[in-house]
């Protein structure tokens, strides 16, 4: 046991100066950086007091509208609409084969980046597929009845022009699957 305890002890005091050191070497280093730069050819040196100026460049944007132009999402939004939002929820969609999960010869994972699908569900009870309104951007959904409204962003940017959209008259709930468009 002594001989156990002297061995700490000596890795303790080891640590202390590995540290003791550390701290004088930060002790330098900031010494160091009150001194004047190192002016070497190409150096670009300014006095602390000269005032930055910002040269302002004319616009070689070739757009088409000003931003000032461009009108958001959130204008569309209807503030005084008190309908109820009905119950909906996100699912993620992915194509494997055996290779995938028998043999994990491929390199997907069960995280949402290796998901090909985004399928949203959308409860309407007591509705059918001709009393619901649909709207889908790369970034939303709106679904509305006469007393329900859904409005929501998504939480990943879909294609929104191949999207495909079933209702199940049993459950009354309208699936929405739209392909997920990876950014990376």
């Amino acid at each position: 046991r002594k001989q156990l305890k002297m061995e700490f002890s000596a890795d303790i005091n080891s640590l202390s100066s590995l540290l003791a050191e550390s701290r004088e070497a930060e002790g330098r280093s900031s010494l160091k950086t009150n001194q004047p730069p190192k002016v070497t050819e190409g150096t670009v040196v300014r006095k602390p007091t000269d005032p930055v100026s910002i040269k302002s460049t004319p616009s070689t944007n070739k757009s088409i509208w000003s931003e000032s132009e461009i009108v958001s999402e959130d204008t569309f939004v209807d503030l005084s609409d008190k309908r109820p939002c009905p119950r909906y929820e996100f699912c993620y969609k992915q194509t494997v084969g055996t290779e995938d999960t028998i043999l994990g010869m491929s390199d997907k994972t069960p995280l949402t980046s290796d998901c090909s699908h985004l399928v949203i569900k959308v409860h309407f009870p007591g509705y059918s597929l001709k009393d619901i309104d649909l709207k889908v951007t790369s970034q939303r959904i709106n679904a509305n009845t006469k007393t329900l409204k859904l409005l929501t962003y998504l939480p990943v940017k879909v294609d929104d022009t191949n999207g495909k959209a079933t209702f199940d008259t049993k459950k009354e709930v309208l699936t929405v699957t739209l392909p997920i468009v990876h950014e990376f």
